[in-house]
């Protein structure tokens, strides 16, 4: 009776909803990328996998600042207008998608014009054409990045679930063909290809919401968007501009296959960080809503419960598991197995962090949570770029990953003595 009583308590929460819909939509989409991501190494690779490997994991750090943070801020805005003043919704999803478009294609511009020079300071000449590629990847996933804030902010998450797998299928579906007849080229067609039907279907369902909402909406000031969002754009700006300085120091003072082992490491980092990945939107949706301050602790509390796991779980089987893994990959990847095991470790740290990253965002703290990431960001990349040109003999892809660790270790730290100091605060 307690089960069943349990089970029909689950299925009436609207918390509990939002994040099945987040877990498995989303979670199976990253599976059938990852399983996209074994056939294209095993076809380009080592080496040539990580020229793919440097735009893809560059299309998703230059995303994350190139929506100047509207991603975060929508769900933020939305959600609590949807409880307020429902005639300023279209008026949020309009200025924060033209935000979006103007900022990425900026972005867009300046990489497709430094595409050649940046690939000669490589020493890699035929990254040209993969960073023209990522130019125009930066726009559509950027779009994507904002869509998904604004259909979390709407509590959407079926349609984010939905989208998600049928793009991981046109990713997976379309990579075998291209890749084999057209090399890095296919697959970076592919991987566009995905984005491009994810964004255009996030958007689609946008506009059927449209019709939940007053016609006649109010013209919603980009000003107050600009500026809760700047910190958060800061910080994205922060965090992606140093991760991409990191890929670009392992490209130049490593070799483009410890690129390869480490872009194939990183996909099962995203394998783990999934669930509290996809649940980043649910959470801050909900925290920000009204709440009792004992009801709003509880949840912290259980949130960083569940986050830890969610993350220790799949830690532990990929460890367990990491010389059947690399061995998927194919030759050249056997080095692959210690960057995996300590490059998944620092998941755990990372995942717990999200929970006080939320609360931060939830209670109006975004200028707090900039200033720790970005002090967090200049630490990691000084301690690559010295790992990198001191400690030759371990590999650079181990390198990245020691640094990964110990850095996602004193964030932990860093954002959990800030929320004390918050709670502090405003007791």
């Amino acid at each position: 009776m307690k089960v069943n009583g349990l089970v029909a308590k689950l299925k009436q929460s609207k918390l509990f909803k939002d994040s099945f819909w987040a877990i498995f939509g989303n979670g199976l989409g990253t599976a059938l990328l990852l399983i996209a991501g074994i056939i294209i190494a095993r076809y380009l690779g080592k080496d040539v996998y990580g020229e793919y490997g440097v735009v893809k994991t560059n299309m998703f750090y230059i995303a994350g600042f190139s929506t100047f943070g509207l991603g975060l801020t929508s769900t933020r805005f939305i959600a609590k207008y949807l409880g307020e003043d429902r005639t300023q919704i279209i008026g949020i999803i309009k200025t924060a998608t033209a935000i979006t478009i103007v900022f990425s294609t900026f972005l867009a511009i300046i990489i497709a014009v430094f595409s050649q020079p940046l690939a000669e300071y490589l020493n890699s000449p035929t990254m040209a054409r993969p960073f023209k590629f990522l130019s125009f990847i930066i726009i559509v996933k950027s779009l994507g990045t904002t869509s998904n804030g604004i259909l979390s902010g709407l509590g959407d998450f079926k349609s984010i679930a939905q989208n998600a797998i049928f793009s991981g299928l046109v990713m997976l579906i379309s990579c075998v063909p291209l890749t084999y007849f057209y090399g890095l080229d296919g697959s970076l067609a592919a991987l566009s290809l995905s984005q491009i039907i994810n964004t255009g279907l996030n958007y689609y369902k946008i506009r059927i919401k449209f019709k939940q909402f007053p016609i006649y909406y109010k013209a919603f000031n980009p000003k107050e968007l600009i500026s809760f969002s700047f910190p958060i754009a800061m910080q994205e700006i922060s965090y992606s501009v140093c991760n991409w300085i990191g890929i670009l120091a392992l490209t130049k003072y490593s070799s483009m296959g410890e690129v390869g082992i480490y872009s194939a490491t990183a996909q099962w980092n995203a394998v783990i960080l999934f669930i509290p990945g996809l649940l980043h939107n649910v959470v801050l949706s909900h925290l920000s809503k009204s709440q009792t301050t004992q009801s709003h602790k509880k949840n912290i509390r259980a949130l960083l419960t569940v986050y830890l796991i969610c993350t220790v779980i799949p830690f532990l089987c990929v460890y367990c598991f990491s010389s059947f893994i690399a061995s998927f990959y194919g030759k050249g990847f056997g080095q692959m197995i210690p960057v995996l095991r300590i490059l998944t470790l620092a998941t755990i740290p990372l995942c717990c962090s999200d929970v006080f990253k939320s609360e931060l965002l939830a209670i109006g703290h975004p200028w707090i949570l900039f200033s720790i990431r970005c002090i967090k960001d200049v630490i990691f990349v000084g301690a690559v770029i010295f790992f990198l040109t001191h400690y030759t003999t371990i590999g650079g892809a181990l390198s990245y990953a020691i640094c990964n660790l110990i850095i996602s270790i004193l964030f932990f730290v860093a954002l959990y003595l800030a929320y004390i100091f918050t709670i502090k605060k405003n007791s």
